[in-house]
């Protein structure tokens, strides 16, 4: 009985957990279509890193590697996003052209959201094919956890009648 009932409290906690990184995967699908339409403002840049050497060349490209500040509705924010793509092949290509040449205190164009001007980025739009992969993995993750979950209760109350 408590061998089954750990069981089902990891896999409600593995649940839990795919379904949160689904949440912002879903989001970042929904931002990298809908970042094209958004307005701009300008922007400077407030911390930069080397993309080359932190972070790794295989972390994703929503990584903090530049930070900034812009002007939206009368209200100063700050951001680090600079894609909502999550190709690995990023670094290797768009961060490196995009975050080279800029330095501390230079003038960017950030594209924010006009329903949450805390939400900006500065590459906006690009594809969404590696978004979409990892969210349908996601749910087949979640599915297959909760069909476990599923079985395992009804074998255990099948067991009980």
């Amino acid at each position: 009985m408590t061998g089954n009932l750990i069981w089902r409290i990891l896999l409600t906690a593995f649940i839990a957990l795919i379904a949160r990184s689904a949440y912002y995967v879903g989001s970042d699908v929904y931002y990298t279509a809908q970042s094209t339409d958004w307005p701009s403002t300008e922007g400077e840049i407030i911390k930069i890193v080397n993309p080359s050497k932190d972070p790794q060349p295989k972390s994703w490209a929503k990584d903090k590697i530049v930070e900034y500040k812009y002007l939206a509705e009368g209200k100063e924010f700050s951001g680090n996003k600079i894609s909502f793509n999550r190709r690995k092949k990023w670094y290797g290509n768009d961060v490196t052209r995009l975050v080279a040449p800029l330095s501390l205190g230079d003038g960017i164009t950030v594209f924010y959201n006009p329903k949450n001007a805390a939400i900006s980025v500065l590459n906006p739009g690009g594809s969404n094919t590696a978004n979409v992969a990892f969210l349908c993995a996601q749910i087949l993750g979640i599915t297959m956890l909760a069909t476990a979950l599923s079985w395992s209760i009804f074998s255990s109350n099948k067991g009980d009648g």
